[in-house]
């Protein structure tokens, strides 16, 4: 589910993926600040795929690499399997980017051309992250969200 507002959000122990109130805001000089994400929250059950669809620069890739916390977000909540990724250190949020992954905006340089995304997604082992995925043509951006289980979480 997403959506501004937490009412449709589900308990956090039904997903493996919670975004709330994500805030990512910039500094723009002068004390000014951009205000690339303001809000969102979304949760992602296993074997679900959220995608984000918006105008180029309406922040569905910060969204992304906000999850990665790279920024970390202003303010807001990034819960994966039961574990907050905006509290964790350096080290321990290193390793679980593992179980995250972004394919940009640009398929061509993102995807391998010679497989199919049905190829790559049904080879895909439980242990491989899921892509969290920013695809689309250029025109019509969008960005897709999952997300894998931890392997001493399974």
């Amino acid at each position: 589910m997403a959506g501004s507002g937490t009412a449709h959000l589900r308990p956090v122990d039904e997903v493996l993926l919670q975004v709330t109130d994500l805030v990512v805001e910039f500094p723009a000089g002068k004390g000014r600040t951009v205000k690339a994400v303001s809000g969102i929250s979304f949760d992602i059950a296993a074997g679900e795929t959220l995608g984000l669809v918006g105008e180029s620069g309406c922040g569905k890739s910060t969204t992304g690499r906000a999850l990665l916390q790279l920024p970390k977000p202003t303010s807001g909540s990034v819960v994966l399997d039961g574990e907050d990724l905006v509290s964790l250190d350096a080290e321990s949020m290193r390793k679980r980017r593992t179980q995250l992954q972004m394919i940009f905006q640009d398929p061509i340089s993102s995807l391998n051309p010679r497989r199919t995304i049905g190829d790559v997604s049904s080879t895909r082992s439980a242990s491989t992250p899921a892509p969290l995925a920013t695809s689309g043509r250029t025109s019509s951006p969008a960005v897709s969200v999952s997300a894998s289980r931890s392997p001493e979480r399974s």
